[in-house]
């Protein structure tokens, strides 16, 4: 155990020993800190965390939203909304559904260079792309079951996801998000997904918090609290095939 393992554990015994007893009346207190894809937050998260502090007043909320993977130890996060397969067997997964990584351009884009039917196609149109979603030089699809990555030299290269989206709408060229990332201007038509057919698997979506805090009234509230609304939410819900998921 490092040492500042073994400090955060004592810190964590102190201070959230008061809210394990005011869990059990209900009442959870003390600080979360909850991270957040940035445009996952604003849209989903944020609405679940305003209401959240308005029905458990004693517990103060720092909410961080930013497009990285947050180490929940080394950076004091009680809970994390995590897109993408997980690998850290030192933290715990409520399953919430899944999203589609897929392709998208403006009908403007698409009027003025044509659509591509092919993957491959790409290498001759203006992409747009977005780091943390995938390798901004290397799309992911899939053929015949088969993993497919194309090279590409992006026109344009931006850090945060509505960047993105308002270029594809200005018509920069076609980018790739997740499904939820551009699910409102699908439905204004502002973007249209192409490429469907070689889509790349679903990525699951997780909410993560540290084994030995999961007693913790304040997060316990918070997981119960959010969990069915995300599970019901119709933008975690691209999937593959039917989905199992575990109860808390």
């Amino acid at each position: 155990m490092s040492y500042l393992d073994a400090c955060r554990r004592v810190l964590d015994t102190i201070t959230d020993a008061q809210a394990v007893v005011a869990a059990r009346q209900d009442n959870p207190v003390g600080t979360l800190t909850i991270s957040a894809p940035v445009l996952f937050g604003q849209r989903f998260i944020a609405p679940l965390v305003d209401a959240y502090v308005q029905r458990y007043p004693d517990v103060r909320v720092n909410a961080i939203y930013v497009d990285r993977a947050t180490r929940l130890l080394e950076e004091g996060v009680d809970i994390a909304i995590r897109i993408g397969h997980l690998g850290d067997s030192s933290i715990f997964a409520v399953p919430l559904g899944f999203v589609r990584r897929r392709t998208y351009a403006a009908p403007s884009y698409l009027a003025a260079h044509g659509e591509p039917f092919h993957p491959r196609e790409l290498a001759s149109h203006h992409c747009v792309s977005l780091t943390g979603v995938t390798n901004p030089t290397e799309w992911l699809f899939y053929e015949n079951g088969l993993r497919m990555s194309v090279r590409l030299q992006p026109r344009m290269i931006v850090n945060l996801a509505p960047a993105a989206v308002v270029a594809a709408v200005d018509g920069v060229g076609i980018t790739q998000l997740f499904s939820y990332q551009a699910a409102p201007e699908v439905l204004t038509g502002s973007l249209i997904p192409v490429l469907a057919a070689y889509e790349p698997e679903s990525t699951p979506v997780n909410l993560l918090h540290v084994e030995r805090r999961g007693e913790s009234g304040k997060i316990r509230a918070f997981v119960e609290f959010v969990t069915q609304t995300l599970r019901e939410n119709v933008h975690l819900r691209y999937l593959d095939s039917a989905m199992a998921l575990d109860s808390i």
